[in-house]
């Protein structure tokens, strides 16, 4: 059986379907909203009180999927002791009622456990986080693969999907546009934007496959923020001016960001033997749902 933990989530929920689809048993935990997880599925979990309702699951679980936490990057810095007895102690704590022997962790990390000094880093890069949730990230990544001889740490860079108020970068910036308000966009920032389905296509297949290790995934390419927004608001024929080219000191942010949020793929990719999607299909396949 798979366990999603934050199946009510962006990424978790679309695991969950895709399991479900494939007729896989499969159960997922929720904390305040369980709609899109069917009622004979969902498992409450509370990791600010580390309430975990293992009682709700019957039967041995096979890979204990983490799509859950809290994932502002400045929410983790001015909050960071709350954040903290979420995104771990409680997260880690919630892996210890596990045997170790038996189930498999799949923790969806992040690029920010890196510095911003490499523009695409490898597995084998040593992690140097300048952010706190990249720290809190790297603590739980450290704990599972010291504690669980078989795990899969998955490092992605932002994940972006193609539905209309999906909270995603892209369709964020395309829900702004509609509206006709502007978009800020850094050009001295640098992401790898990789469309959710691909993310999912990975995680099917590291588990179908029952490899182990660390792994990264980004997209296609790198390009600053504004490049990809100009790029968005060019396919989707919105005037210009409602692209606003600024720096990352404009944007007000809590907690500097690294340069880049942006990973090197090959290792994953070649592992699941897995196809990164084209930005320009993507964009097709969001206009569908903009009525473009």
């Amino acid at each position: 059986m798979y366990l999603i933990v934050g199946a009510s989530g962006f990424i978790g929920n679309w695991l969950y379907r895709s399991l479900k689809k494939r007729r896989d048993k499969v159960k997922g935990t929720y904390f305040s909203d369980n709609k899109n997880i069917d009622a004979d599925d969902a498992v409450y979990l509370d990791l600010e009180k580390g309430e975990f309702g293992r009682n709700a699951i019957a039967g041995p679980v096979k890979y204990v999927v983490l799509c859950h936490g809290i994932s502002s990057v400045d929410r983790c810095k001015l909050e960071s002791d709350k954040t903290r007895k979420v995104n771990v102690k409680n997260t880690v704590n919630y892996l210890r009622t596990f045997d170790p022997k038996e189930m498999v962790p799949l923790m969806l990390s992040t690029s920010m456990v890196y510095n911003d000094k490499d523009s695409a880093p490898v597995e084998d890069d040593n992690p140097d986080p300048i952010v706190e949730y990249g720290r809190q990230k790297l603590e739980v990544e450290r704990f599972i693969e010291e504690s669980f001889p078989r795990h899969i740490i998955l490092r992605l860079t932002k994940v972006f999907g193609i539905q209309k108020n999906d909270g995603t970068i892209f369709t964020s910036w395309l829900d702004r546009f509609e509206k006709r308000e502007t978009v800020l966009a850094a050009d001295d920032l640098f992401i790898s934007p990789v469309y959710v389905n691909d993310v999912i296509a990975v995680l099917l297949a590291l588990m179908d496959k029952e490899l182990s290790g660390k792994y990264n995934l980004g997209g296609r390419r790198i390009e600053s923020i504004h490049w990809f927004c100009k790029r968005v608001a060019a396919r989707f024929s919105v005037p210009e001016n409602l692209v606003w080219r600024v720096v990352a000191k404009d944007l007000g942010f809590v907690e500097t960001r690294p340069k880049y949020n942006s990973l090197c793929s090959e290792k994953v990719l070649a592992a699941t033997e897995a196809k990164l999607t084209d930005y320009e299909k993507s964009f097709d396949l969001m206009a569908k749902n903009y009525g473009k």
